[in-house]
């Protein structure tokens, strides 16, 4: 396997932020732990107002949880910059 082989399977880095709110009530839930099951499990809390921001890659599945909710999970789209909101 050649180096451009393996530099051409790396996935683009990109900052995930967002802002974690109740379906239909559209209220921000506080301190969501926000878990990148890609990267080795790494959590990253929201925040009191349900903000959260960090570097993760396309194609990373990420888990939000909090109690009293549902675990819900996602897949980073590809993007075109190096942001992706949700």
């Amino acid at each position: 396997m050649s180096l451009t082989n393996v530099k051409g399977q790396q996935k683009k880095i990109l900052q995930f932020s967002g802002l974690i709110s109740s379906v239909g009530g559209g209220i921000p839930v506080p301190f969501v732990t926000v878990t990148n099951l890609s990267y080795n499990n790494q959590a990253h809390p929201a925040n009191n107002e349900g903000f959260f921001s960090f570097v993760a890659h396309e194609g990373d599945t990420i888990r939000f949880t909090s109690v009293g909710f549902e675990p819900l999970e996602f897949i980073i789209p590809n993007s075109s910059t190096d942001k992706y909101t949700a």
